[in-house]
């Protein structure tokens, strides 16, 4: 204990500050000292990690193996600040602040492989700890510094630029990120050996969550614009990133071990139903999207709200998702199903009056009205409500006659 505190405190602590002064020079000119500081202790700790761990296994000295902890602890410490200073500063930090970062992760790398050969088994929940931190940490960094890089770099092209552009392409590179992960845990190898597991069931589909709720504040906030080159649907960056969210996250549902989903037996089987609603919702946002762009109408709240084109789109749009569902519905006998085309039309016939009706004059209206009629008479001819189920026949008593 005393060889620690006499090491981190009496030797580290006044060599850092040495360090310091022959990097920056005069500390009362240089406004990053405190941070530079930091980032240098940070560094002398992490040197000292794998040196120690090597001199516990050469002298036979397993106490030394504890003085790695620290690089650990540093590396909590030093990922908690640069997160925070990324995500609600919105500050790069320095050159030497990453090459802090790099060098605690390296010793922690290391420190991962060397203990167990040493040996010092680790507690599965500590080796859990220790994973989520060298992998959550760098992962959650990705976006907000590559949306800095980008933003740099679109602030030259702001006039001919789209500035989505730095949102998403950092999120592609979390993404792909993720499908590596995904790769290497089927493979059973670095990093995520020896608790492929923990990734599978914890870290993966929290990952893929995070990506999801990105993509859907995205779908909700942004218009989807992808200057210099023209918008397309389906084909522009926020729909081609809302594929990629939606194929990670059923990859990340398939790697999990058989039997082993992480939710009530309940919402496991209304799953297919809450992805169907959210995958119509994307789909109606889409249509927005590109009424916004072909139409010129602003992707904003009040302007679709007082769009009589969008209205009238909207209302076709959702008569037709309800004639389709309860036809689906009253082919195979489906009463639950019928009944929600039936909760979906009447939203839309609440609609007409309430909204639809309030635009006086223009055709969309007209359009609105009528189309919405004689979808509701294709209903009525098409798809009746389903007939209940015929019961089984009764099984003859024994000795009957």
């Amino acid at each position: 204990m005393w060889s620690g505190l006499l090491w981190f405190a009496a030797i580290l602590v006044p060599l850092t500050g040495w360090l310091l002064r022959l990097l920056d020079g005069d500390l009362s000119m240089q406004p990053h000292a405190g941070e530079h500081w930091l980032a240098l202790y940070l560094l002398a700790v992490s040197v000292t990690a794998p040196v120690s761990a090597i001199l516990a296994r050469r002298l036979d000295w397993p106490q030394l193996r504890w003085f790695g902890v620290p690089a650990w602890i540093g590396l909590g410490l030093w990922s908690a600040n640069l997160l925070l200073a990324l995500y609600l500063r919105d500050y790069l930090p320095t050159a030497l602040s990453w090459l802090a970062l790099a060098g605690a992760l390296a010793a922690g790398e290391y420190l991962l492989l060397a203990w167990p050969k040493a040996p010092w088994n680790l507690d599965v929940r500590v080796l859990r700890l220790l994973h989520t931190l060298r992998t959550a940490a760098p992962w959650l960094m990705l976006w907000p510094v590559g949306a800095m890089h980008v933003n740099s770099w679109l602030a030259r092209h702001e006039d001919s630029v789209s500035p989505a552009w730095a949102r998403y392409l950092p999120a592609w590179a979390m993404m792909l990120a993720l499908a590596w992960l995904i790769r290497r845990c089927r493979a059973g190898g670095w990093p995520v050996a020896p608790i492929a597991g923990w990734y599978q069931r914890t870290l993966i589909p929290l990952g893929a969550l995070w990506s999801l709720l990105l993509i859907a504040a995205w779908n909700v906030l942004d218009d989807g614009g992808m200057a210099p080159l023209p918008y397309l649907p389906l084909l522009n960056p926020l729909d081609l990133s809302t594929g990629f969210a939606v194929l990670l996250a059923i990859a990340s549902y398939r790697l999990l071990p058989a039997g082993q989903m992480p939710l009530p037996a309940l919402w496991q089987a209304r799953l297919p139903v809450v992805a169907a609603c959210l995958l119509y919702g994307w789909f109606n946002l889409m249509l927005l999207r590109t009424v916004s762009h072909y139409l010129g109408v602003p992707y904003t709240f009040d302007a679709m709200l007082a769009s009589q084109f969008v209205q009238a789109m909207l209302s076709l749009v959702w008569s037709i998702t309800a004639l389709l569902l309860m036809r689906h519905a009253a082919r195979h006998q489906r009463r639950q199903q019928w009944s929600l085309g039936a909760v979906l039309l009447g939203l839309v016939v609440v609609k007409l009056f309430l909204i639809d009706l309030s635009n006086v004059g223009g055709i969309e209206r007209i359009v609105s009205f009528v189309g919405v009629g004689l979808l509701m008479v294709l209903i009525g001819y098409l798809a009746p409500f389903p007939k209940a189920a015929a019961p089984a026949p009764a099984e003859p008593q024994a000795g009957a006659a």
